[in-house]
């Protein structure tokens, strides 16, 4: 019988420590291609992310914002944060049927109103989001940052992350 989880990291810590090459996810991108990435990969990025976090202060509760396309670095964010016990939120991402002003406008309407500790996004975001949100006490990291630094080894604390934490918040357009 299956230990109970007590947070959402709780079981893919124990997935990447008991069964490593374990299949975790089919990453299907933009172009239909197909990745497949084992417990042990996905848990070497949400580290990855978690190392970077860490670094600039995030701690548990903290709210971090991802602005990036659907991607690997997406996911891995999300999980780096949640490892830490911060609060990842995906703000929806610009596309064709958004209006940019508008767009930029509710960035920075979150990260004033919502206490936002950081946002990561990409890097050919980050001049533009960084200017947008300095007035707001905004900081902007990239996944370039992530793979530049490669992060310390943070390892979660699932004490840490109780049950009762807000594990997530979602954004929605409607």
């Amino acid at each position: 019988m299956a230990t109970p989880a007590h947070s959402l990291v709780e079981p893919v810590l124990r997935r990447a420590h008991e069964h490593p090459a374990h299949p975790t996810l089919v990453f299907i991108a933009e172009d239909g291609g197909e990745t497949r990435i084992d417990a042990a990969a996905f848990h070497a990025g949400a580290l990855r992310y978690a190392g970077l976090l860490a670094g600039i202060g995030i701690t548990p509760g903290d709210l971090v914002v991802l602005v990036m396309r659907h991607s690997l670095d997406l996911l891995f964010g999300f999980w780096g944060a949640l490892y830490l016990g911060a609060v990842p939120s995906i703000f929806p991402f610009l596309s064709e049927k958004l209006d940019p002003e508008i767009y930029r406008e509710r960035v920075r309407l979150l990260v004033e109103h919502a206490g936002v500790k950081v946002v990561i996004t990409l890097p050919e975001l980050e001049p533009e989001l960084a200017e947008l949100l300095a007035p707001v006490g905004g900081r902007v990291v990239t996944t370039a940052d992530v793979h530049a630094n490669g992060g310390e080894e943070i390892l979660p604390d699932p004490a840490a992350i109780g049950g009762e934490s807000i594990a997530f918040l979602q954004h929605s357009s409607g």
